[in-house]
């Protein structure tokens, strides 16, 4: 089931952040780790295009990614449209 609240942060939802959750909202945004309370995550549009790459603190993410505009799916795979990542280094 999809959630327009990012995985992992409400509790109450029991679900996870995990390699392979993705959104959709005009783009699409593929969580590509989660390191501690460190999201490590890429934007695309619809086309498989990459737009930016980020680290962001799983509050941060949440607070920009959740919401009416966001639809997150934790347990369905992600779209072909989305290529495989390399993992996002952290930010120094």
């Amino acid at each position: 089931m999809a959630t327009h609240d990012v995985p992992g942060f409400i509790s109450a939802n029991n679900d996870t952040l995990h390699d392979g959750c993705w959104a959709e909202s005009g783009h699409r945004l593929l969580s590509v780790d989660r390191i501690d309370d460190k999201v490590h995550f890429s934007l695309y549009e619809n086309d498989g295009n990459s737009l930016t790459q980020g680290v962001l603190p799983l509050y941060e993410f949440a607070r920009a990614f959740s919401g009416g505009e966001w639809l997150w799916h934790d347990k369905s795979p992600k779209p072909a449209a989305i290529p495989q990542l390399a993992h996002v280094p952290a930010a120094a």
